[in-house]
């Protein structure tokens, strides 16, 4: 199968199950996915994105090696708000590297400040942040802050999932003292 071309066949969301069923645990197969996803095609990189995101929920493994290529699709402002979301929705399920959490917490503390990002991205990020701070307590006053900044102009979503991350920090500081 050329993947590329398949995943420019058609977009769907089935499709893009089938390719990732395809894909499987190969990690060959899921490292050629990700040279699509960090490629110059934006139209295959779009489609590729959401392929990962099937395969990784069920073979979480094969993003271990990958996390850089996220860390800089959801640093990069002019990669398409696809990407950036895909990539923040997988960095808050995957096992964090613990030599890159310094920068994974740096990327998406600077994304849910980020009031141009879209909210899919801001919300996931903040459930990674939250996740970091299970780890490291003592970041939890400043995404505490950073999500209480956003609480007054949130949507629905971003106040929803502000609410749950804000209860769950709160329970971090308290385990800590």
């Amino acid at each position: 199968m050329n993947l590329e071309e398949e995943l420019l066949r058609q977009q769907s969301k089935t499709h893009s199950e089938i390719i990732a069923a395809w894909i499987g645990d190969r990690q060959k197969q899921f490292d050629d996915l990700m040279k699509i996803l960090i490629g110059s095609d934006e139209t295959a990189a779009r489609r590729a994105s959401w392929t990962m995101c099937h395969c990784l929920e069920v073979y979480p493994q094969l993003g271990a090696t990958h996390m850089e290529s996220l860390i800089k699709v959801l640093d990069n402002k002019t990669t398409h708000g696809a990407l950036r979301r895909h990539a923040a929705r997988i960095l808050q399920t995957l096992p964090l590297p613990e030599d890159l959490m310094a920068r994974i917490f740096d990327s998406c503390l600077n994304a849910l400040n980020d009031l141009d990002e879209p909210i899919a991205v801001r919300v996931y990020c903040m459930t990674t942040l939250a996740r970091i701070c299970g780890d490291f307590p003592e970041l939890s006053n400043e995404v505490i802050l950073a999500i209480a900044q956003g609480m007054p102009h949130g949507t629905t979503a971003y106040k929803a999932r502000g609410r749950m991350a804000l209860r769950d920090l709160e329970k971090t500081k308290k385990r800590a003292i």
